[in-house]
């Protein structure tokens, strides 16, 4: 059996220890990329697979399946139904172009449902936790998110994903 509040734990060390090396990357000048062969926008930075190499050697003895963007499914043990799901970098583009926040996302989900979410915030080394049965932190200081429970009152804002078209529509 795992201990949720340990798997927390250990997603916010993997997650602060790889936002911290994508500083190290950046200062190295390790930014390289490529655009995807599949996806023409879709930019896939040298920084994923390092970083990505790290979280996995961190969460991998939990035994816990793990969906990691870059890998895919790496098997664990299927019976507890928990499995980690890892953006090494999120917010690729934001990384290789020095445009503002990128982060590492590590989630835990039993089955279907989300047991809670980490984010190492790079630049600012920030490290951003929640979830339903613990609320939600920015470095230890607990913070609330909308009171608004009717879902058709409600607004999510995001940046626009590499693969949104801005053609003109026909």
């Amino acid at each position: 059996m795992h201990d949720i509040l340990e798997l927390l734990e250990l997603a916010k060390t993997t997650a602060s220890s790889a936002s911290q090396k994508l500083c190290e990357l950046k200062q190295n000048k390790i930014q390289g990329f490529e655009f995807s062969t599949e996806l023409p926008k879709e930019m896939k930075a040298e920084a994923d697979r390092l970083v990505e190499q790290d979280i996995l050697k961190q969460l991998r003895p939990t035994g816990l399946p793990i969906l990691s963007e870059e890998s895919g499914e790496l098997s664990g043990d299927p019976v507890s139904g928990l499995r980690f799901i890892v953006d090494p970098l999120d917010g690729t583009v934001n990384f290789i172009r020095g445009l503002g926040n990128a982060s590492v996302s590590i989630a835990l989900y039993d089955n279907n449902r989300p047991v809670f979410g980490v984010l190492g915030v790079y630049p600012t080394g920030d490290l951003v936790w929640g979830g339903r049965e613990f609320g939600s932190f920015l470095n230890g200081d607990r913070f609330h998110v909308s009171s608004v429970d009717n879902i058709a009152q409600s607004v999510l804002c995001t940046g626009f994903p590499s693969r949104f078209q801005f053609d003109d529509a026909d």
